[in-house]
C-alpha cells in the first residue's frame, strides 16, 4: 500500500499500480490556510469527542464560502478522474487537518 498526497499523479501511474496490485490511499490535495496544530492535530488525538462546528470555518482555513465550494468541486473532479482505477482503496478528503 502507498499513500498519495500533495498531488494527483497522471493516469499512467495509477495504471501501473493496478498492474502491480499496489493499493493506493489517495488524499485530496491540501488547501485552505495553515491550521492550528493544537486544535486540529493534538487535541483530537486525545479527546475524540472534540468537534468543530461548520460555523467555525475560519479555524480550519475555509472561512470563504467560495473556497469551500471550490474544495467540493475539486474533490468531485479528482474522484471523477480516478474512480475507474481499482488500485484506489481509500479516498481521504482531508490531509492531516488542512482545509477541513
Amino acid at each position: 500500500m502507498t499513500r498519495k498526497h500533495v498531488k494527483i499523479e497522471p493516469a499512467r501511474w495509477y495504471y501501473h499500480c493496478d498492474r502491480l496490485g499496489l493499493i493506493v490511499w489517495q488524499d485530496m490535495i491540501s488547501g485552505g490556510k495553515n491550521v492550528n496544530i493544537l486544535l486540529n492535530g493534538i487535541i483530537p488525538m486525545f479527546a475524540s469527542q472534540v468537534r468543530i462546528s461548520d460555523k467555525n470555518c475560519q479555524k480550519v482555513g475555509r472561512q470563504a464560502k467560495s473556497n469551500r465550494e471550490n474544495f467540493k468541486k475539486e474533490l468531485k473532479g479528482m474522484i471523477d478522474a480516478l474512480y475507474n482505477f481499482p488500485c484506489i482503496g481509500m479516498w481521504v478528503p482531508f490531509n492531516e487537518g488542512w482545509g477541513q
